[in-house]
Parts: C-alpha cells; sequence; structure tokens
C-alpha cells in the first residue's frame, strides 16, 4: 500500500536525515532561487519556503511521533540461514525456532499491525503537505 511505502520513507530518521535528502532539498532550493531571479518574481522563493517547511514538519514528526518506529518495523521472527527464529519479546520469552507457517503468518500479522497503529499519523502527513504545496503554488495558476 501506499501508506507503507510513505513510512518506510518518511518513518524512518536515517532516510529523512541522509545525505540524499539533503542534497535534495539543496537542489531545490537552488532551483527555486533561480527561478526566482529568472522571472523576477521571489515568490518562487517563498514556495520553497513551503517545502522547507513541511521538509522540517516530516523531520519532526519522524523524531517526536515515530520514536519507535524503526523497532517497530522489524519483523518478529527472523530467518537465520536454515531455520527460522522468533526472538524475545517484552513478554520475556527466550528466543524460540519455529516453523516457516508460522513465521509467515506471525510477520504477515506484525507488519498489518504496525500499519494499523501508524495509519493514522500517515493521514496527517498526506494533509499537511497537500496544503503547504497548495499554499505555496496555487499563486502561480492562471486560470
Amino acid at each position: 500500500m501506499l501508506f507503507k511505502t510513505f513510512l518506510r520513507i518518511f518513518g524512518s530518521r536515517s532516510v529523512m536525515f541522509s545525505f540524499g535528502s539533503i542534497v535534495v532539498i539543496s537542489l531545490l532550493g537552488i532551483i527555486h532561487l533561480a527561478l526566482s531571479f529568472c522571472n523576477n518574481n521571489f515568490n518562487w522563493l517563498g514556495a520553497f519556503g513551503a517545502l522547507l517547511t513541511v521538509y522540517s514538519l516530516l523531520l519532526g514528526f519522524t523524531h517526536s511521533v515515530y520514536p519507535d518506529f524503526e523497532k517497530d518495523s522489524e519483523d518478529p521472527v527472523l530467518n537465520k540461514g536454515h531455520q527460522w527464529v522468533e526472538l524475545p519479546t517484552v513478554k520475556g520469552a527466550l528466543a524460540d525456532v519455529v516453523s516457516e507457517e508460522y513465521a509467515k503468518k506471525t510477520n504477515s500479522e506484525h507488519r498489518e499491525a504496525i500499519a494499523n497503529k501508524y495509519k493514522s499519523l500517515v493521514n496527517i502527513y498526506y494533509i499537511s503537505i497537500l496544503g503547504t504545496i497548495l499554499w505555496a503554488y496555487s499563486g502561480f495558476i492562471k486560470i
């Protein structure tokens, strides 16, 4: 689903503050600055400010709203060579060797539970991004 991909991208601290994301934000800034000078219209720079605001909000949400996202998104049953091992849980159970069928069922249920846990927060992301982009770029629409 789209929101699972969205969570993988924006729920991970390592992705949100990676070198690649910083480069993309910087390039967008340079493009908007160039558009501002070329068109002699500094609303383009203001539009970049809105994009920068979206990025900072997403980064802030990542740290405050999703503190355990990376840990939550790990599968509870892992394939270790030729056997499936269920990791220790909050209940204090030791790692157990389990069947492949059990592992796939448990991992699937876990992924679904995590997706449901973060689903409403993804909707907040969508609304924030859509609203900010509309606010930033609707002034450029000529009818």
